[in-house]
């Protein structure tokens, strides 16, 4: 039996090659409320806490992965957004706290619109893991019925058995958004609310990015070509246009880089009342539109 401490030290300076060391503290603590199946409060209270051998072998186990560089929630195959579990793997994006920022100023919308004809119908684009539809469904203060799209069957399976864990009621289909006039067609309706978090991350942005991500998170969702960064932005505004009901909004998380140029496509392509919003780090990271088409 072995106290954590007596561990947590060679755990951290395993990791300095990746990671600073209050991150890789971070994945100390995570990985130990994982194995343990306890909250951090709690073990760090417990004064006379010890890991068996089996617990020290699997703490050891997920240190090697992350040694590799493997994200810890692909380890332990699940992450949080906004304090519930989702399931993630190698097919989906791994939830990230900007996206929480954009999934909760929809529900604060929904929650100030009341006045709504419901059901409010909302279609989330490119939905990975399904965090933004399904927290979206469970969140909402109103009536909602939630569809969701990706190009990707993997990205898919792995929503719908988050929908199924949250019980959560998703129209899910597998839709390639740069060709989505077979959707609307088969729905035959028009949608209160568009939603997305597309890939918008250009190839030169890669150089920069963490080994962690570019080397094991679905490049499908996260780059896109450098030459045409917004191709996904005015790929679903064009769509939003013919498919949202009048006054509806469309809401995207964006590259930072491109807030003011979004901005500016949106209101010549006649969406009103754009809000460029910068996230809790000050950084450009989602936009608002309406489509008013009444005079």
């Amino acid at each position: 039996m072995l106290q954590p401490h007596k561990i947590r030290q060679n755990f951290i300076e395993s990791l300095t090659h990746l990671y600073s060391p209050s991150e890789a503290t971070e994945l100390f603590w995570l990985s130990l409320e994982h194995v343990l199946n306890r909250g951090r409060m709690q073990l760090k209270l417990d004064s006379r806490l010890q890991l068996s051998e089996a617990e020290t072998q699997t703490i050891h186990q997920i240190l090697l992965d992350l040694e590799k560089g493997r994200p810890i929630q692909h380890i332990v195959g699940y992450s949080y957004f906004l304090g519930e579990k989702f399931i993630v793997n190698e097919s989906v994006l791994i939830p990230r706290p900007e996206t929480e920022e954009l999934v909760t100023w929809i529900v604060d919308d929904l929650t100030d619109s009341k006045q709504l004809q419901e059901p409010i119908e909302i279609l989330d684009v490119g939905t990975g893991s399904g965090c933004i539809p399904i927290t979206l469904k469970k969140k909402s203060p109103v009536k909602t019925r939630v569809h969701a799209v990706d190009i990707s069957s993997d990205a898919l399976q792995v929503a719908k058995e988050n929908a199924e864990l949250h019980q959560a009621d998703i129209d899910f289909l597998q839709l390639d958004i740069l060709q989505a006039e077979p959707y609307v067609n088969e729905l035959n309706q028009k949608f209160h609310i568009i939603v997305s978090n597309p890939p918008y991350i250009g190839s030169e942005e890669k150089k920069g990015m963490h080994q962690n991500v570019v080397d094991y998170e679905p490049h499908q969702a996260l780059f896109v070509k450098q030459e045409n960064p917004l191709i996904f932005y005015t790929t679903i505004a064009a769509y939003a246009i013919k498919n949202l009901h009048d006054g509806g909004l469309i809401y995207f998380e964006i590259n930072q880089q491109y807030g003011e140029e979004l901005v500016d496509y949106l209101s010549a392509n006649g969406f009103k009342n754009i809000i460029l919003k910068k996230d809790i780090s000050g950084n450009d990271r989602m936009i608002r539109a309406s489509l008013d088409t009444q005079p």
